[in-house]
């Protein structure tokens, strides 16, 4: 019988920007989601197409997964820091600029999005988003605009041990 090993650290840091993003009315008509889908590529044409009824179309938020390096090798902890957070917002140019498009370049709700970010601790962060080089950039695409958001925050999460084991644990020989 597996252990319990507690919460779910990264899909929880991701839904609380999600949470962020979409609790300022300016994202209220567009599809704000975290890179955990099945099939991400479906749900990101869908959210750029004409399919969608409750979000505007041709417009997009995805929150990727945080990445960072723990560089504290002499320490039972989990240590990141920086913890590096990516919002992408991509663009479907033709169909956001016309009817049922939220008609807001993607270069501009980039940068508003990083704006109600600096500064929010989210769940399981042990400090507030700051900005993270590059800050804010065009990534290439074939067919898309997009803007990404760079930011950064530590996260520090305690060792995962059975009862009665050390901080360090020995491997049987």
């Amino acid at each position: 019988m597996p252990q319990d090993v507690g919460n779910y650290e990264i899909t929880a840091m991701q839904h609380a920007i999600v949470s962020r993003i979409t609790a300022f009315s300016y994202f209220q008509n567009i599809n704000v989601f975290y890179e955990r889908l099945k099939n991400l590529d479906a749900e990101i044409e869908k959210a750029l197409g004409t399919l969608s009824d409750t979000y505007s179309r041709g417009i997009c938020i995805l929150v990727l997964t945080p990445t960072g390096n723990d560089e504290r090798e002499n320490s039972p902890a989990a240590s990141f820091d920086p913890f590096r957070v990516t919002v992408s917002v991509m663009e479907d140019p033709l169909f956001n600029m016309e009817d049922g498009g939220s008609m807001i370049p993607a270069a501009d709700m980039a940068l508003t999005a990083y704006r109600c970010l600096k500064g929010f601790q989210p769940a399981f962060a042990n400090a507030p988003l700051t900005p993270d080089s590059p800050t804010y950039s065009i990534a290439p695409s074939d067919d898309l605009v997009v803007y990404e958001i760079r930011l950064k925050t530590k996260l520090v999460l305690p060792p995962l041990r059975l009862e009665g084991e050390g901080a360090f644990v020995k491997g049987e020989a």
